[in-house]
């Protein structure tokens, strides 16, 4: 046993021996590994995961739309009538802090401009692809990395990941292109936002506009109408009274001999003629005088039927300045008022980058991996000359 022992630390001496007397041969391996791993890093540029947050529309800057979104309550203004049973409102959404934020997510999640910013500013060198279309191809798988992850609360159950507001998370290699491209994206996502509210406002008040002109001109038609009809009417009138003269004076009858049932309106006697109370028995001075005063109306827009209610419609449409105001009101927003108009503010300033490739690990790896392949090298090749010696 107690030889056993001894030939195991006389072993380990040797060992050590060896390591000792074939030092440079480990230095040369392990200055191998660490000139690989220099080789590698000159070659592959470090890549960093960047993590940036953004910010909603502050709460001051959101109370300057209020008098817009009282107004906007006018949403019953005028309505389109697809179907008997199928009315559908048009009207102008209330502009709130969310609203602005969810369309500048939207503007980021569409890639678009997520793109232009890669090939802006080169975050990936078109040089590095053999032709256009496999660049644009992978501009267009690259631009789909970026990550737009929302809030997590402290409470969460996630990993313990905490995050207070929604973050971009893209992995570049370059520091100061991703933030300029950050600033590209964040003027570019507000003007599009900004851009699409104006578009939105304008199809929505031109609408209306046209809805508007539409009932003034079905109303000025149906005033038209009115005055042709009472044209008519007054000739067809003058025509049955001239005819119930003629048979007054035939029958020789100047004045009503006796009571006539009452037949209301003048409308009512061209449809109702009362064969036991003819109208003739009126007398024709009655009637002539009924002739001389409809030929002689200097105001004839009086006896006009419905014409009263159809002036007070049309002069209610001429009136309505609703829609004027509306406009107005939204010409002062931020939206049109402030050139530094944002639905949503990305930090880029303030982003915050993880180092994905540490050249000071890989460099310790690669000593650490030199060293251990120098020694098992050549503790190897002593054992394999012993097993040749014996």
């Amino acid at each position: 046993m107690k030889k056993k022992e001894m030939k195991t630390d006389l072993d380990l001496i040797q060992i050590s021996i060896d390591i000792w007397k074939d030092k440079l041969k480990i230095i040369l391996i392990t200055l191998t590994f660490v000139s690989l791993a220099l080789v590698h890093s000159l070659f592959n540029t470090n890549k960093y995961e960047a993590v940036t947050e953004i910010n909603t529309m502050r709460i001051f800057e959101e109370n300057l739309f209020i008098p817009f979104n009282t107004l906007s309550s006018y949403s019953d203004i005028y309505k389109i009538n697809k179907d008997k049973n199928d009315l559908i409102d048009l009207q102008f959404n209330k502009i709130t802090k969310n609203n602005l934020f969810n369309l500048a997510l939207n503007a980021i999640r569409e890639n678009k401009i997520i793109e232009d910013a890669i090939k802006k500013f080169k975050i990936a060198d078109k040089k590095n692809f053999k032709d256009k279309n496999s660049y644009l191809k992978y501009i267009e798988k690259y631009a789909l990395t970026l990550e737009l992850l929302p809030p997590v609360n402290t409470d969460s159950k996630l990993a313990g990941e905490v995050r207070k507001k929604w973050t971009i998370k893209f992995v570049t290699e370059d520091k100061n292109k991703w933030e300029e491209a950050l600033d590209y994206i964040n003027i570019e996502i507000n003007k599009k936002v900004r851009n699409s509210l104006i578009q939105n406002f304008n199809i929505k008040k031109n609408t209306f506009e046209l809805l508007r002109n539409r009932e003034l001109d079905k109303i000025n038609n149906q005033i038209i109408n009115a005055k042709k009809d009472y044209v008519k009417l007054s000739q067809k009138r003058l025509a049955f009274l001239k005819e119930q003269a003629s048979i007054a004076k035939q029958l020789n009858i100047a004045n009503n001999t006796f009571e006539a049932l009452e037949l209301g309106s003048e409308t009512s006697v061209l449809s109702t003629v009362q064969t036991e109370n003819p109208y003739y028995m009126r007398g024709f001075t009655m009637i002539e005088k009924e002739i001389e005063l409809i030929k002689n109306r200097a105001d004839k827009d009086s006896f006009t039927a419905n014409l009263f209610d159809l002036e007070v419609k049309q002069r209610e449409l001429l009136e309505d300045k609703r829609i004027e105001q509306i406009d107005r009101i939204f010409q002062n927003t931020p939206i049109f008022k402030s050139e530094d108009f944002k639905s949503a503010n990305i930090i880029f300033k303030n982003t915050k980058y993880k180092n994905l490739g540490n050249k000071i690990v890989l460099f310790f790896l690669a000593t650490i991996i030199g060293l251990l392949s120098g020694i098992f090298y050549i503790l190897f090749s002593n054992a394999i000359k012993k097993r040749q010696n014996e």
